[in-house]
Protein backbone atom coordinates (compact mmCIF):
# COMPACT_ATOMS: atom_id res chain seq x y z
CA UNK A 1 0.00 0.00 0.00
CA UNK A 2 1.14 3.55 -0.77
CA UNK A 3 0.63 4.74 2.79
CA UNK A 4 3.05 2.09 4.09
CA UNK A 5 5.71 3.36 1.71
CA UNK A 6 5.14 6.90 2.96
CA UNK A 7 5.46 5.66 6.54
CA UNK A 8 8.77 4.01 5.73
CA UNK A 9 10.01 7.12 3.92
CA UNK A 10 9.09 9.37 6.85
CA UNK A 11 11.29 7.36 9.20
CA UNK A 12 14.30 7.95 6.94
CA UNK A 13 14.60 11.26 8.77
CA UNK A 14 16.10 9.36 11.71
CA UNK A 15 19.00 7.98 9.71
CA UNK A 16 22.26 9.16 11.29
CA UNK A 17 23.23 11.24 8.27
CA UNK A 18 19.87 13.02 8.22
CA UNK A 19 19.23 13.41 11.93
CA UNK A 20 22.34 15.59 12.25
CA UNK A 21 20.98 17.89 9.56
CA UNK A 22 17.56 17.81 11.25
CA UNK A 23 18.94 18.90 14.63
CA UNK A 24 21.17 21.55 13.05
CA UNK A 25 18.32 22.99 10.98
CA UNK A 26 15.88 23.07 13.91
CA UNK A 27 18.46 24.76 16.16
CA UNK A 28 19.18 27.37 13.48
CA UNK A 29 15.45 27.86 12.91
CA UNK A 30 14.88 28.38 16.64
CA UNK A 31 17.58 31.04 16.83
CA UNK A 32 16.35 32.92 13.76
CA UNK A 33 12.68 32.58 14.71
CA UNK A 34 13.33 33.95 18.20
CA UNK A 35 15.12 36.92 16.64
CA UNK A 36 12.28 37.46 14.15
CA UNK A 37 9.70 37.32 16.95
CA UNK A 38 11.68 39.83 19.02
CA UNK A 39 11.72 42.27 16.07
CA UNK A 40 8.19 41.91 14.71
CA UNK A 41 6.02 40.24 17.38
CA UNK A 42 7.57 41.42 20.66
CA UNK A 43 4.17 42.70 21.72
CA UNK A 44 2.71 39.17 21.50
CA UNK A 45 5.48 37.89 23.79
CA UNK A 46 4.87 40.77 26.19
CA UNK A 47 1.12 40.10 26.33
CA UNK A 48 1.69 36.37 26.81
CA UNK A 49 4.03 36.90 29.79
CA UNK A 50 1.81 39.63 31.26
CA UNK A 51 -1.38 37.56 31.15
CA UNK A 52 0.42 34.46 32.48
CA UNK A 53 1.46 36.50 35.54
CA UNK A 54 -2.00 37.86 36.35
CA UNK A 55 -3.06 34.82 38.50
CA UNK A 56 -0.05 35.49 40.76
CA UNK A 57 -1.55 38.80 41.85
CA UNK A 58 -5.27 37.99 41.81
CA UNK A 59 -7.51 35.37 43.42
CA UNK A 60 -10.85 36.63 42.13
CA UNK A 61 -12.43 33.59 40.45
CA UNK A 62 -14.63 35.53 38.03
CA UNK A 63 -11.68 37.66 36.99
CA UNK A 64 -9.55 34.54 36.51
CA UNK A 65 -12.25 33.11 34.23
CA UNK A 66 -11.85 36.18 32.00
CA UNK A 67 -8.09 35.80 32.15
CA UNK A 68 -8.37 32.13 31.16
CA UNK A 69 -10.56 33.02 28.19
CA UNK A 70 -8.09 35.72 27.12
CA UNK A 71 -5.20 33.31 27.60
CA UNK A 72 -6.73 30.76 25.26
CA UNK A 73 -7.04 33.36 22.51
CA UNK A 74 -3.56 34.71 23.25
CA UNK A 75 -2.11 31.19 23.04
CA UNK A 76 -3.48 30.90 19.50
CA UNK A 77 -2.08 34.32 18.61
CA UNK A 78 1.34 33.24 19.93
CA UNK A 79 1.28 30.03 17.87
CA UNK A 80 0.14 31.96 14.80
CA UNK A 81 2.92 34.55 15.22
CA UNK A 82 5.50 31.77 15.70
CA UNK A 83 4.28 30.00 12.56
CA UNK A 84 4.42 33.26 10.59
CA UNK A 85 7.96 33.83 11.88
CA UNK A 86 9.31 30.35 11.19
CA UNK A 87 7.62 30.30 7.77
CA UNK A 88 9.25 33.65 6.92
CA UNK A 89 12.64 32.25 7.94
CA UNK A 90 12.14 29.04 5.92
CA UNK A 91 10.95 31.03 2.89
CA UNK A 92 13.82 33.51 3.36
CA UNK A 93 11.46 36.46 3.77
CA UNK A 94 12.73 38.63 6.59
CA UNK A 95 9.88 41.12 6.82
CA UNK A 96 6.19 40.86 7.57
CA UNK A 97 3.12 42.84 6.53
CA UNK A 98 1.31 43.53 9.82
CA UNK A 99 -2.10 44.25 8.28
CA UNK A 100 -1.95 41.18 6.07
CA UNK A 101 -0.91 39.00 9.01
CA UNK A 102 -3.64 40.41 11.24
CA UNK A 103 -6.24 39.82 8.52
CA UNK A 104 -5.04 36.23 8.12
CA UNK A 105 -5.21 35.67 11.88
CA UNK A 106 -8.74 37.05 12.08
CA UNK A 107 -9.85 34.75 9.27
CA UNK A 108 -8.19 31.82 11.03
CA UNK A 109 -9.53 32.55 14.52
CA UNK A 110 -13.11 33.12 13.35
CA UNK A 111 -13.33 29.47 12.33
CA UNK A 112 -11.13 28.25 15.17
CA UNK A 113 -13.45 29.98 17.67
CA UNK A 114 -15.73 26.95 17.60
CA UNK A 115 -12.91 24.99 19.23
CA UNK A 116 -12.66 27.62 21.94
CA UNK A 117 -16.28 27.01 22.84
CA UNK A 118 -16.24 23.24 22.46
CA UNK A 119 -13.04 22.74 24.46
CA UNK A 120 -12.88 25.80 26.69
CA UNK A 121 -16.36 25.70 28.22
CA UNK A 122 -16.08 22.12 29.59
CA UNK A 123 -12.67 22.91 31.11
CA UNK A 124 -14.00 26.03 32.82
CA UNK A 125 -17.08 24.15 34.02
CA UNK A 126 -15.41 21.02 35.42
CA UNK A 127 -11.89 22.15 36.33
CA UNK A 128 -12.35 25.81 37.19
CA UNK A 129 -10.12 28.71 36.13
CA UNK A 130 -6.98 27.28 37.77
CA UNK A 131 -7.32 23.96 35.96
CA UNK A 132 -8.03 25.80 32.73
CA UNK A 133 -4.89 27.91 33.14
CA UNK A 134 -2.78 24.76 33.69
CA UNK A 135 -4.26 23.30 30.51
CA UNK A 136 -3.03 26.34 28.58
CA UNK A 137 0.43 24.73 28.46
CA UNK A 138 -0.80 21.74 26.46
CA UNK A 139 -3.55 23.13 24.21
CA UNK A 140 -1.25 23.25 21.21
CA UNK A 141 -0.75 20.23 19.01
CA UNK A 142 0.93 19.16 15.80
CA UNK A 143 -2.48 19.35 14.09
CA UNK A 144 -2.78 23.04 15.00
CA UNK A 145 0.77 23.77 13.76
CA UNK A 146 0.18 22.01 10.44
CA UNK A 147 -3.22 23.68 10.10
CA UNK A 148 -1.75 27.16 10.57
CA UNK A 149 1.13 26.49 8.18
CA UNK A 150 -1.18 25.13 5.47
CA UNK A 151 -3.44 28.14 6.02
CA UNK A 152 -0.50 30.55 5.66
CA UNK A 153 0.59 28.79 2.46
CA UNK A 154 -2.93 28.99 1.04
CA UNK A 155 -5.02 31.95 -0.16
CA UNK A 156 -5.96 32.50 3.53
CA UNK A 157 -9.65 32.85 2.76
CA UNK A 158 -12.33 31.57 5.12
CA UNK A 159 -13.54 28.85 2.77
CA UNK A 160 -10.04 27.37 2.49
CA UNK A 161 -9.81 26.72 6.25
CA UNK A 162 -11.45 23.29 6.16
CA UNK A 163 -9.35 22.22 3.18
CA UNK A 164 -6.26 23.15 5.20
CA UNK A 165 -7.62 21.13 8.11
CA UNK A 166 -8.05 18.12 5.81
CA UNK A 167 -4.50 18.49 4.51
CA UNK A 168 -3.12 18.81 8.05
CA UNK A 169 -4.84 15.56 9.05
CA UNK A 170 -3.54 13.92 5.88
CA UNK A 171 0.04 14.98 6.66
CA UNK A 172 -0.23 13.38 10.09
CA UNK A 173 -1.74 10.14 8.76
CA UNK A 174 0.79 9.71 5.94
CA UNK A 175 3.66 10.29 8.38
CA UNK A 176 2.17 8.56 11.41
CA UNK A 177 5.27 6.64 12.61
CA UNK A 178 7.31 9.84 12.46
CA UNK A 179 4.59 11.69 14.40
CA UNK A 180 4.55 9.00 17.12
CA UNK A 181 8.33 9.11 17.58
CA UNK A 182 8.36 12.91 17.67
CA UNK A 183 5.47 12.95 20.15
CA UNK A 184 7.54 10.78 22.51
CA UNK A 185 10.55 13.09 22.07
CA UNK A 186 8.45 16.22 22.69
CA UNK A 187 6.86 14.66 25.77
CA UNK A 188 10.34 13.92 27.14
CA UNK A 189 11.54 17.47 26.46
CA UNK A 190 8.45 18.94 28.11
CA UNK A 191 8.99 16.75 31.19
CA UNK A 192 12.57 18.06 31.41
CA UNK A 193 11.39 21.70 31.33
CA UNK A 194 8.96 20.95 34.20
CA UNK A 195 11.36 18.75 36.17
CA UNK A 196 12.66 21.46 38.56
CA UNK A 197 9.08 22.16 39.70
CA UNK A 198 8.08 18.51 40.16
CA UNK A 199 11.08 17.29 42.23
CA UNK A 200 10.57 17.13 46.05
CA UNK A 201 13.12 19.93 46.51
CA UNK A 202 11.24 22.12 44.07
CA UNK A 203 7.93 21.41 45.79
CA UNK A 204 9.46 22.16 49.21
CA UNK A 205 10.91 25.45 47.99
CA UNK A 206 7.58 26.28 46.35
CA UNK A 207 5.71 25.90 49.63
CA UNK A 208 8.47 27.77 51.49
CA UNK A 209 8.37 30.86 49.26
CA UNK A 210 4.61 30.86 48.65
CA UNK A 211 4.12 33.83 50.98
CA UNK A 212 6.76 36.01 49.30
CA UNK A 213 4.99 37.62 46.36
CA UNK A 214 8.17 38.91 44.68
CA UNK A 215 9.75 35.45 44.69
CA UNK A 216 6.50 33.84 43.55
CA UNK A 217 6.38 36.32 40.65
CA UNK A 218 10.00 35.51 39.74
CA UNK A 219 9.25 31.78 39.73
CA UNK A 220 6.18 32.43 37.57
CA UNK A 221 8.34 34.39 35.10
CA UNK A 222 10.86 31.54 34.94
CA UNK A 223 8.09 28.98 34.36
CA UNK A 224 6.60 31.19 31.66
CA UNK A 225 10.02 31.52 30.02
CA UNK A 226 10.40 27.73 30.15
CA UNK A 227 6.99 27.39 28.53
CA UNK A 228 7.99 29.79 25.74
CA UNK A 229 11.21 27.88 25.10
CA UNK A 230 9.33 24.60 24.82
CA UNK A 231 6.71 26.10 22.48
CA UNK A 232 9.55 27.48 20.32
CA UNK A 233 11.15 24.01 20.16
CA UNK A 234 7.75 22.47 19.39
CA UNK A 235 6.82 24.87 16.59
CA UNK A 236 10.25 24.90 14.92
CA UNK A 237 10.53 21.10 15.01
CA UNK A 238 7.15 20.51 13.40
CA UNK A 239 7.63 23.39 10.97
CA UNK A 240 10.78 21.66 9.72
CA UNK A 241 8.80 18.41 9.36
CA UNK A 242 6.05 20.32 7.52
CA UNK A 243 8.39 21.81 4.92
CA UNK A 244 10.36 18.56 4.59
CA UNK A 245 7.25 16.45 4.04
CA UNK A 246 5.68 19.06 1.76
CA UNK A 247 8.72 18.87 -0.48
CA UNK A 248 8.94 15.07 -0.48
CA UNK A 249 5.18 14.38 -0.67
CA UNK A 250 4.08 17.28 -2.85
CA UNK A 251 1.64 15.16 -4.88
CA UNK A 252 -0.32 14.31 -1.72
CA UNK A 253 -1.41 17.80 -0.76
CA UNK A 254 -3.84 20.02 -2.62
CA UNK A 255 -4.37 23.58 -1.45
CA UNK A 256 -5.02 26.82 -3.29
CA UNK A 257 -1.67 28.66 -3.20
CA UNK A 258 -1.28 32.35 -2.48
CA UNK A 259 -0.90 34.65 -5.47
CA UNK A 260 2.78 35.32 -6.10
CA UNK A 261 4.06 32.26 -4.21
Amino acid sequence: MAILQHWADSLQLFRLSKIRVFIKEVASSMRNTASFMARHFWWVLFLYVFVRLIPVFSSNKMFLVRVAQSMFLLQQLLLFALCVSVRSIMRKKYSVDFRETLYAFLNYIILFAGSLLVVGVPFLKYFGPEGFMRWMNVNYSVLVIFLILFFLDSSRRLKIFFICFREAVKMILFNLPLMIVLYAVMYFIERITLLPYSLPVGQFLGSFISHHIAVVALVAVLKTFGSLVFILIFVCTYAYIYFNRLENQRDLYNIEPRVGE
